[in-house]
């Protein structure tokens, strides 16, 4: 908002350079969320059977109703 106002009161660099920053942040703060979003989501694991040593879910996956 701030950048906004220095760019209408013909401050171009000074709003620029503050639009930039918003926007860098605003990157690391996706990447940082998308990270923690995989990390706490990971994939499901392969149905059974598999090679040896891998972990794998049951074929048969019986939920509570």
């Amino acid at each position: 908002m701030i950048a906004g106002i220095f760019l209408y009161l013909a401050h171009p660099f000074a709003g620029a350079v503050q639009l930039l920053i918003a926007a860098i942040a605003l990157i690391f703060t996706i990447t940082a969320w998308h990270e923690q979003y995989e990390r706490a989501h990971p994939p499901p694991l392969p149905t059974c059977p598999t090679r040896a040593g891998v972990p794998c879910a049951p074929s048969n996956l019986v939920t509570d109703q």
